[in-house]
């Protein structure tokens, strides 16, 4: 394996290596590949890929923590170890720390939408609902047919006691997605509101279709 790998090969190589050091319990040799992986690529983003591993496979926090910690030292501007980082700080409960890295990847500049979701989920369970919007509305720009964007938005604007404007929300995201259960949701619960009996009649049937046709697919 090792004679048949290109140079380009090499740091995935040490990569994988390190990663069955942890899974057999011989940390030393994980650290050893680790540390080789670093001689072939740029270390934040070795660090950066092993922080990810352990996120998302191995379920070691510690050890992506310490990833990560050494990833943000090689390279503190940037965006993709912010990110990885705003995972961590979400598993481990640190909301305040997860939104503040979530801040500082928008105010760079990124055309994500589940960073400004997520971001503007933050902000509204803190009660910030005016900062979660522009940041929705951002989102919107980015992606003005995205179905979860309009969701979350039509849903802040009715808690926002914006009925109206929550109403043709959800209406544009059924225009654009006729089969989204959450949409036709919203606007069954904006009919309420609004008092509008009969019309949230006939939106709640439409969801039972929806939900329906979900189920059997």
């Amino acid at each position: 394996l090792i004679m048949n790998a290109t140079l380009g090969d090499i740091d995935s190589m040490h990569l994988i290596l390190g990663h069955a050091g942890h899974a057999l319990g011989r940390p030393e040799d994980m650290e050893r590949h680790y540390g080789e992986a670093c001689c072939y690529a740029d270390a934040w983003k070795v660090w950066h890929d092993v922080a990810i591993h352990h996120l998302e496979r191995s379920g070691e926090l510690r050890l992506a923590r310490e990833s990560l910690s050494k990833a943000l030292a090689a390279a503190p501007e940037e965006p993709l170890v912010w990110y990885q980082q705003a995972r961590l700080c979400n598993l481990e409960g640190q909301t305040g720390e997860e939104r503040r890295y979530l801040e500082k990847i928008i105010e760079k500049g990124t055309g994500d939408l589940a960073v400004h979701h997520r971001l503007a989920t933050l902000l509204a369970e803190e009660g910030n609902d005016e900062w979660a919007l522009a940041v929705l509305e951002s989102a919107r720009r980015i992606g003005p047919t995205d179905g979860q964007t309009l969701c979350l938005l039509g849903h802040l604007l009715q808690k926002r006691d914006r009925l109206q404007e929550a109403m043709e929300t959800f209406l544009q995201a059924i225009d654009l997605q006729p089969d989204q259960p959450v949409a036709w949701k919203g606007l069954g619960e904006i009919c309420l509101a609004m008092n509008r009996i009969d019309q949230a009649a006939e939106v709640f049937g439409h969801l039972h279709v929806v939900v329906a046709v979900d189920a059997q697919d």
